[in-house]
């Protein structure tokens, strides 16, 4: 065996290469990934006042040869959008242009994050009139360390080489060593940055020089651009156009390269060759041009499809020339030219939407693959290709229409696209791979000498190693050989390095198996042997003789003479199963069906059955069975004496020495439990403690089997559920469980099988069960009332959750996602995705999960696995240690909890005490089951909805007949339908017509505008918010007011008889009308029933009734002149009776029999007269109380003053670490207002000034973050 390097021998290799199907490169370091970190350069501005308006239109193409659903985020401004891409399909994402990087030395935090759930390949596309260029984008597994700039040079006048660098962690160390000047850092001399994760530093030159040969290296891989801001390519052409292209670390550089001109442009195009190592000699259609050190590049004109070698790995761009140079359509654009050693078979590439008149793409392949590439299904024809001079390539100029394009073949090939208009252009490679065969020091081809007959295979390994002797995986290895026999084919090497090709050589002699890779060329030797004809006349065949031979349906033995002698063979008989057909309660004799399997059956066409029964006071039997003659499997149904017995069964076929036999294990058939239940069904599903409807009573069976009606809010069925998503990738699929206290089990049944990982929540009472997305958190219900139901289509969140690991509803049915990647839980609309900003959490896989009793629990795998409890005060309490790979949790039908963990085949029990109290092993289809990440959720369908409130308030506002001062009240119904009340200080004398929002903020209504009362401080979050219509006219006098149970604002205005709905956009409070029509009279607004079944009703003050405003319905009451209305906590309707003549007084309606109860009269200090009422389930963490006590306990502290205040506020704050720290001001929803502090401080403890006279008045939060702690406090801003 030997190794050499020529270019000779290597251009006859690839002569004689031809084509073999495409290797698999989802596992290679290629274009295609999972996980993209993107850039767009600074391109020239916008001008909207030119004719036509030159805007700037940022673009990402992403197709997938498989089919692919991912998300793309941008942190740094907010945008987050989802994609779902077909097979060989390619869709367009629309940036905003506010993604731009801008300014020279600068950091910014707009990297692009794409994810996916299948390899995908990304370009990006930066379209601007008369100025734009693409790239092919690389996945972070193909990213590396160090990097060459390629830019181009800037006119003496113009700054414009440009280059930016894209982080995907944090601490990520960048060492810059510029050929050009970049803001106060000076050519030549190395500076560093430091990034954190999405952070992209972009640097340019100054005017008449060139960023070319730049040293990037950096302490992990990252991404880099070369661009240009706007490059006159060459300097003499004009007019100027955009550059960019994403780079390929050093490792990816490769040696061979062959070049086809742009079509439809004359006077060639420039080439640019840009060297990594000292003494790097540059050849060109097989002339040597230059030898370069590393950093430099070497620069020329090719008009003709040309080859290009270097003699150690070099980066090669090709640019188009300004418009000037020709007269023609196009201007300056960039490509890269990828080594013919990272070629790939396939490609899937789009031209722009719109906006370029000409399209083209280039594509060289070897001679022997010609009339094999394939686009989008058709062949192109040979005679496109043209052939490149002095090497075996052939090159073709493909015009193509707008639109997307797959082109496949068995041989690898390149390919790049790129497209002209007038004074403007784009282009970009289609794709390669991105191995490291920069790296690539030696060649192995082994065995060295072969033997085998002819028509059979043989086997090659080839092995690359580096200079140190270390394996290299993902590099493309051909293979061709030379002599009787012609095969081909080319592979990648796995982790071991090792490469592997087989052929099978029908000619006898001698082959010569050639293995190249760059310029490393091994081969080795294999010797084709006559080969053996079997006695049917196959070459190497199997039919020998003393082998099986079959003739005519009879089985025989070939001789030596090949022919098949007709012998006795043994036959093969297996059992395989029985099934009981009978059931044991209504059949005496059990009947079975067993299963058995022929082979070899020599046309036998009975067996005895024998039947053993192990009970001696039973005779055994014997009968005479049909078996099939052909054999294969079959069933044979027999019955039994009795149940209770033991039995082994045997079957015999054939006689002498063609028979054969099979017995059974022990069948063994205990005598059934036959239960009646209630309805008179043997073993029925009607038992004491389920659910019964008789005669129209619904309820539960007693013990008695007496159909008992039910109390309201009892469980009528508890169900459990858990999700599982495959740690070794797969289909996720959902199950639903049931434990089985007897033997410790819970037994699974899948009922969903999806193709993405997704977390769950289960809604008892609609019986729906939320598949929540767990790269976005966007959620689809699947109705598990019966089998089979509805799994509807998506509802995508306001604003991504990534990694949305744990999901729950609370006892008030509100909706809650963690998010791992943010530490916070959210709430979230269930109609309308729109997310809500919770409180902080460590959330780290695990789940959460609602009692009965409103507390929410938190598995988390944090601090080793925990399960904490963050109850509605916004304390939180460690209740136990769990393993540390928790993955969901659910509570049981008695409270205690219960939480599933990866890797496990058991579901652990536990108290909220912290007691381990045992554990229940996963059963699936009757085998253990393990779980992979999943997810667990429970809850109860109720026979009847109760109010089902943890926090339910009542006020009242008094307007006394005497003129003195309006109060405000807290109302409290006691046990003994008595009611006390408590006064709240602060409360403005004016506000008389009041509503409680889910958040327990009191809106009040007065005249034109609204307030925003806050009981729990006893001051204004808002004031003089206006009521204005969508288009702007102002509205007043409302003397009705309420929020419904799904948290929409109504009010009623008496001049117009009509009811608005009330959502406050920008300062204003948008009134949109509800319902017109109706008799608005002094009276109230109340809501009645559950958020997904309510009554909104009206009370008329003047006829004194009560309309229902869904059906128009009207209920008389006795009593009169009722000014405020709303709900108990019992069902019952508060009303406040503005007649003077009766003295007013607060008086309970129900609603039922409409019967009323005097429960606080005029007298003493009460004066209860012309007043108003509100109630509600306040269902989130009071304001006071937004602090994350999930984390250890807070050693920090942090005042606020004045708060609060009229715009300017002074923060002091300490904490016991300076490093990693953040000071930040949020509003409600959770967004920043304005950082304060960020990353490492000087001083643990500090006084800042914080200016709010540009906020709106409100209530915000002030969070100091350090370490692992966190302390939140409230703001107050009131102008």
């Amino acid at each position: 065996m030997k190794t050499f390097k020529t270019h000779a021998l290597k251009a006859f290799i690839v002569a004689a290469l031809f084509a073999l199907l495409t290797p698999n490169l989802f596992s290679q370091q290629s274009s295609l990934g999972t996980d993209f970190w993107l850039v767009f350069n600074e391109t020239i501005p916008e001008d909207l006042n030119a004719s036509p308006p030159r805007i700037i239109d940022l673009q990402i193409f992403i197709s997938s040869p498989t089919g692919a659903s991912g998300t793309v985020t941008i942190d740094g401004i907010g945008f987050s959008e989802s994609f779902d891409v077909e097979s060989d399909g390619l869709i367009t994402v629309n940036i905003p242009d506010g993604a731009l990087i801008i300014g020279s030395n600068v950091i910014d935090s707009k990297g692009i994050r794409i994810e996916s759930d299948n390899p995908i390949s990304v370009y990006g596309l930066n379209q601007r009139s008369f100025s734009t260029d693409a790239y092919l984008a690389l996945p972070i597994n193909a990213w590396g360390s160090n990097y060459y700039v390629m830019s181009y040079s800037n006119l003496a006048q113009f700054t414009g080489s440009q280059f930016a660098v894209v982080a995907k962690e944090d601490n990520t160390v960048l060492t810059i060593t510029p050929t050009a000047t970049i803001g106060f850092n000076t050519a030549g001399i190395p500076f560093e940055i430091t990034l954190d994760e999405g952070e992209v530093y972009q640097g340019r030159s100054v005017a008449g020089s060139d960023l070319t040969g730049t040293l990037v290296e950096s302490s992990v891989p990252v991404g880099v651009f070369g661009s240009h801001f706007c490059a006159n390519v060459t300097l003499n052409d004009v007019a100027c156009d955009h550059l960019v292209e994403m780079l390929p670390p050093l490792s990816s550089w490769g040696q061979s390269f062959v070049t086809v001109p742009f079509a439809e442009r004359e006077g060639g195009d420039v080439f640019r060759v840009l060297a990594s190592t000292d003494n790097t000699q540059v050849t060109i259609n097989g002339s040597v041009v230059s030898t370069l050190d590393e950093g430099e590049f070497y620069e020329t004109i090719l008009v003709d499809a040309s080859s290009i070698e270097t003699s150690e790995p070099a980066l090669l761009a090709q640019f188009m020339r300004g418009t000037t140079a020709d007269g023609l359509d196009g201007d300056p654009a960039m490509v890269l030219i990828p080594p013919r050693e990272q070629f790939v078979g396939e490609y899937t590439v789009s031209t722009p939407a719109s906006g370029f008149e000409t399209n083209h793409m280039n594509i060289v392949v070897d001679n022997n693959g010609l009339g094999s590439i394939l686009i989008n299904g058709v062949l192109i024809d040979a005679e496109e290709f043209t052939p490149i001079a002095g090497t075996t390539f052939n090159a073709a100029q493909i015009a193509i229409e707008l639109g997307t394009y797959n082109l496949t073949s068995n041989t690898a090939f390149g390919i790049f696209v790129y497209g002209t208009n007038p004074a403007d252009s784009y282009a970009y490679p289609g794709g390669q791979i991105y191995s490291a065969v920069a790296e690539v020091n030696s060649l192995t081809l082994a065995p060295e000498n072969s033997e085998a007959p002819a028509f059979s295979e043989l086997c090659f390994e080839a092995t690359l190693t580096d200079a140190d002797g270390n394996p290299i995986e993902g590099v493309r290895i051909d293979f061709v050989t030379d002599g009787v026999n012609d095969a081909s084919g080319f592979s990648f090497t796995n982790a071991d390095g090792v490469a592997t090709f087989c052929y099978s050589g029908e000619n006898e002699g001698t082959d010569l198996i050639i293995a190249f890779q760059g310029d490393l060329i091994q081969e080795v030797s294999a010797v084709w042997t006559e080969p053996t004809f079997d006695c049917q006349g196959t070459p190497n065949g199997t039919a020998l003789p003393g082998t099986e031979c079959e003739v005519d349906g009879e089985f025989g033995i070939w001789s030596e003479n090949c022919d098949c002698v007709i012998e006795a063979i043994p036959c093969e008989l297996s059992y395989i199963s029985f099934e009981e057909l009978t059931d044991g309660c209504e059949d005496e004799q059990p009947m079975l069906d067993l299963v058995f399997d022929l082979t070899n059956p020599n046309a036998a066409s009975e067996g005895t059955l024998f039947i053993d029964y192990a009970n001696e006071s039973i005779d055994d039997e014997e009968i005479i069975v049909e078996v099939p003659v052909d054999g294969g499997e079959f069933s044979q149904m027999i019955t039994l004496e009795s149940y209770g017995v033991m039995v082994s069964i045997e079957l015999t076929v054939g006689e002498g020495d063609e028979q054969c036999s099979a017995a059974s294990t022990d069948i063994n058939l205990p005598i059934p439990e036959c239960v009646t239940d209630c309805e008179g069904v043997v073993n029925g599903p009607a038992l004491p403690g389920t659910s019964c409807n008789v005669s129209g009573i619904s309820g539960f069976w007693n013990e008695n089997c007496e159909c008992i009606p039910s109390e309201p809010g009892e469980c009528e069925s508890y169900r459990y559920f858990l999700a599982d998503n495959p740690t070794s990738g797969g289909d996720s699929k959902l199950y639903e469980y049931i434990l089985d206290e007897e033997n410790d089990a819970a037994i699974m049944e899948e009922i969903l099988s999806l193709s993405y990982p997704f977390h769950i929540a289960y809604d008892g009472n609609a019986e729906l069960v939320y598949i929540v997305r767990s790269a976005n958190g966007n959620f689809r219900t699947l109705d598990v009332s019966d089998s089979g139901g509805e799994l509807t289509e998506e509802v995508v969140l306001s604003e991504a959750l990534a990694n949305a690991v744990a999901t729950g509803f609370d006892q008030n049915g509100i909706f809650y996602i963690g998010s791992e990647a943010d530490g916070a839980i959210y709430t979230v609309d269930r109609e309308t995705g729109m997310v809500t900003f919770f409180r902080n959490a460590p959330v780290q896989g695990g789940d959460l999960a609602f009692r009965a009793d409103g507390n929410l629990y938190l598995a988390t795998r944090a601090n080793n696995g925990k399960v904490y409890e963050l109850n509605t005060e916004g304390e939180t309490s460690l209740v136990q240690n769990v393993p540390a790979l928790v993955t969901g949790m659910a509570i049981t039908e008695n409270g205690d909890g219960l939480v599933s963990v990866r890797d496990r085949n058991r579901l652990y029990l536990g108290d909220d005490a912290g007691n381990q109290l045992g554990s229940y092993i996963l059963v699936l289809d009757g085998e253990v089951f393990t779980t992979g990440n999943g997810d667990m959720a429970s809850g109860c369908k109720e026979s009847q909805s109760g109010p089902g409130c943890n926090n339910f308030v009542t006020y009242y506002t008094g307007y006394p007949q005497n003129g003195t001062d309006n109060e405000l009240f807290a109302i409290t119904l006691n046990e003994d339908n008595t009611l006390d009340l408590t006064q709240i200080e602060g409360f403005s004398t004016d506000d008389n017509h009041i509503a409680v929002s889910p958040d327990g903020l009191i809106y009040a209504v007065r005249g034109s505008s609204i307030d925003i009362f806050d009981p729990a401080t006893a001051s204004y979050a808002q004031q003089n918010i206006p009521i204005e219509t969508e288009s702007g006219q102002s509205l007043s006098g409302f003397p009705a007011a309420t929020f419904d149970l799904s948290g929409t604002l109504f009010i009623g205005k008496s001049s117009n008889n009509t009811i608005y709905s009330v959502e406050i956009v920008g300062g204003v409070a948008v009134a949109t009308v509800a319902f017109s029509g109706v008799d608005v009279s002094g009276g109230d607004l109340i809501a009645t029933g559950t958020p997904d079944e309510q009554i909104l009703w009206l009370i008329n003050r003047t006829d004194n009734t009560l309309t229902n405003l869904l059906d128009n319905s009207l209920i008389p009451l006795e009593l009169t002149e009722i000014n405020g209305a709303c709900l108990l906590e019992d069902g019952r309707l508060l009303l406040a009776n503005g007649n003077s003549s009766e003295g007013g007084g607060l008086y309970a309606l129900d609603l039922v029999d409409l019967s009323t109860e005097l429960l606080a009269a005029t007298g003493g200090p009460d004066v209860f007269f012309n007043g108003d009422l509100a109630s509600g389930c306040v269902s989130a963490v009071a304001i006071q109380n937004f602090v994350s006590t999930a984390y250890p306990e807070s050693e920090m502290d942090l005042t606020i003053a004045p708060n609060p205040t009229e715009s300017v506020a002074f923060i002091s704050y300490s904490t016991i670490n300076s490093e990693r720290m953040s000071l930040e001001v949020l509003d409600l929803q959770g967004r920043v207002v304005e950082v304060l502090l960020s990353g490492n401080q000087d001083q643990r403890e500090g006084r800042i000034e914080f200016d709010g006279s540009a906020l709106t008045n409100g209530i915000y939060l002030v969070r100091l973050i350090s370490g692992n702690q966190i302390e939140v406090k409230k703001l107050i801003i009131s102008h």
